[in-house]
């Protein structure tokens, strides 16, 4: 007489497969709210450092000091050498388009740019750019923020 072997798991080899499987399941849904965060802010970053860029490459088309004319965009002007350092508090929107020197609805960052002439007459102007955002928090309050230096050689 010939006994049928059953084949197949138990319930102690089932339970303990779904329990190994669950804390695995909650260990990579945990992460989840993790990585949204991190990829929002990513996208923050990104869109600040392009419209800084875009304050940047504005700054280069900055007449020589003493001329009436500010740049096009983001109404820089330079002041004499010798001179002291000046800030220039100005908000943009998040495409990065001026959005003028009070906040307004439409101002998604706020830009501090400290401008240092050089002490002579020919020289390298240093330009520190410090974008945060939201444009209405201060820097210490600020959710994020990007800083660049740019150098402009007006000679």
């Amino acid at each position: 007489m010939r006994r049928n072997k059953s084949r197949g798991f138990s319930l102690v080899e089932v339970a303990l497969a779904m329990g190994i499987a669950s804390f695995c399941l909650v260990s990579l849904l945990g992460l989840v709210p993790v990585g949204v965060t991190s990829t929002g802010n990513a996208g923050d970053e990104a869109r600040a450092m392009n419209a800084i860029m875009a304050i940047a490459r504005d700054l280069a088309t900055v007449p020589r000091p003493g001329s009436a004319d500010a740049s096009g965009g983001y109404n820089f002007s330079l002041p004499s050498a010798g001179g002291a350092a000046r800030s220039q508090p100005f908000y943009v929107t998040e495409s990065g388009q001026y959005a003028g020197d009070n906040l307004t609805e439409s101002a998604r960052y706020s830009v501090a740019a400290t401008i240092l002439p050089p002490a002579s007459r020919f020289g390298t102007y240093l330009v520190r750019l410090d974008l945060s955002w939201p444009a209405g928090a201060s820097l210490e309050n600020a959710t994020g923020y990007v800083t660049t230096v740019v150098a402009l050689n007006r000679q």
